[in-house]
């Protein structure tokens, strides 16, 4: 015969067990894929350096990435590469897929708030648009899952 305090600790156990499989299911789909399909009149309105400034540094790049990857970040760049940066639109662009990957995937940024939905899909449809426009090298030759990308 089970005592109190022991059926309370296996039903604790159990709930636990429970809510922590529930919470895997509850992660929200990402909205989008890389493709580099753009409408041509979007692309020529974000695929420029005026969006880039003015939406895509001040929405994504400056909360979530200047910490670590930005030119200006200094010596302390937490693990992020030399290089991998995102503070002008010309290094933005060089690893589209690798941004993507690591941002659809919650990989980046590795610690603190991850952009929302609404943000993720505004960095997505820019780098369609850029890797439509052919302004990214997207040079993924590491692979999407490369840790140098931090």
């Amino acid at each position: 015969m089970r005592t109190f305090p022991g059926c309370v600790m296996l039903l604790a156990a159990g709930l636990l067990s429970v809510g922590a499989l529930g919470l895997t299911a509850c992660e929200p789909e990402v909205p989008g894929e890389v493709t580099g399909t753009c409408d041509a009149t979007r692309q020529a309105e974000i695929a420029t350096d005026e969006y880039f400034d003015s939406v895509i540094k001040p929405t994504i790049f400056e909360p979530y990435c200047s910490r670590c990857h930005y030119s200006t970040a200094g010596d302390d760049r937490h693990g992020a590469p030399e290089g991998v940066d995102y503070d002008t639109r010309d290094a933005a662009t060089t690893r589209i897929a690798a941004t993507w990957f690591r941002v659809k995937t919650y990989d980046m940024p590795p610690m603190g708030r991850v952009p929302n939905l609404e943000e993720m899909a505004t960095l997505n449809e820019w780098l369609n648009c850029e890797l439509a426009s052919d302004s990214g090298d997207d040079d993924d030759s590491a692979g999407d899952d490369d840790d140098s990308a931090r």
